[in-house]
């Protein structure tokens, strides 16, 4: 491997532009920024922000203390301030120092600037570079989460920040369409990342369960009132699968009826056997239009929903998931009872 000299003066084959290699030639120069890596972060945005020239960029590198930089970079020398850029020392290589993006270090600047970090407690705080900047990314978009149990948790070595990232939102959408108005607390409350998969899942049941009950009063032919009601409870995505596909109409199996397992034949009954059982069937929609995959409502022994997968070369159809609502497991009585009928159907 190149050192770090070598790939800060090689002039063909480097990775790093201009300014990046003078970033690099800084931090191998000076001592500061060696020991309090955030220094140079930082610098990086108030440098690209202000268009500072090069020799500008060089003459602050050579202060020889974090008050001198962090007042050059228009940052409080707070307790929290001192404190992290002398806590963030582990760096995973010369690359991290240089290969932020403007948004990446725009958030870790608000989150220093705006003291996001001030409310955390201090034995918490993280030591390594890239976590820090994970961390502010959450922040600087939910900064009431600073004290969250999941934030303060082993010190965030466990905690997949972009995962998070996607499930506060999620969250934060269900409890939106819900009128929930202090989903925070709720927040603050989980403990991981397993319990924010929690917390989305209840609240998506709750937004299931009221969508369901408004569309007791409406035309299911008449797809702009159904697009009406549910736009209250549905994302745009969700919304524009619904026009797209209201009216389709799948194959019918060409398998003796049977009253207690019944094929989902269109949209429709798709749409509403996914959100009565809480889970994603109808991210099969494309699979069940092509033939490929065939869904079924389960009424006995117990409610659950069963999906077969076409195989082309047995020419068959096998069990590819049985499940109960939220996708919990069916008792053996009830797959018993399937597998016998599945048998029986195209034997």
């Amino acid at each position: 491997m190149m050192s770090l000299f070598e790939i800060v003066s090689a002039e063909t084959d480097c990775p790093y532009d201009n300014s990046d290699k003078l970033w690099l030639r800084c931090y191998q120069q000076q001592a500061l920024l060696q020991e309090q890596p955030l220094l140079l972060l930082l610098l990086q945005y108030v440098a690209e922000k202000q268009h500072w020239s090069f020799a500008k960029r060089r003459e602050v590198c050579q202060l020889n203390s974090t008050e001198a930089i962090l007042h050059v970079t228009e940052l409080a020398t707070s307790e929290t301030n001192l404190l992290l850029c002398r806590s963030i020392q582990q760096v995973d290589s010369s690359f991290e120092l240089v290969h932020y993006a403007h948004s990446e270090l725009r958030a870790l600047y608000q989150c220093v600037s705006q003291g996001y970090f001030d409310p955390l407690d201090k034995r918490y705080l993280p030591d390594e570079l890239s976590t820090l900047v994970n961390f502010a990314r959450l922040l600087v978009k939910h900064p009431e989460l600073a004290t969250a149990r999941f934030i303060r948790r082993h010190k965030h070595h466990y905690l997949c920040f972009d995962l998070a990232l996607f499930k506060i939102g999620q969250i934060k959408q269900a409890a939106q369409r819900l009128a929930i108005s202090d989903i925070h607390k709720k927040l603050l409350r989980c403990r991981h990342v397993i319990d924010l998969n929690r917390l989305q899942q209840r609240l998506d049941n709750q937004v299931s369960d009221q969508l369901l009950l408004a569309l007791q009063t409406v035309d299911w032919i008449d797809l702009a009132a159904i697009y009406e009601c549910a736009a209250a409870y549905l994302s745009e995505i969700e919304l524009e699968a619904l026009e797209n596909h209201w009216y389709e109409r799948y194959p019918i199996l060409p398998w003796a009826p049977h009253e207690d397992i019944v094929q989902l034949t269109d949209y429709p009954m798709l749409f509403l056997e996914a959100h009565q059982q809480h889970h994603c069937g109808l991210t099969y929609r494309s699979d069940v239009a092509d033939q490929d995959y065939a869904i079924f409502k389960v009424l006995y022994p117990e409610r659950a929903t069963l999906g077969l997968k076409w195989y082309p070369k047995k020419q068959r159809f096998v069990l590819d998931q049985l499940v109960a609502a939220n996708n919990q497991d069916v008792s053996n009585q009830t797959r018993r009872f399937v597998k016998r009928w599945l048998k029986q159907a195209q034997p």
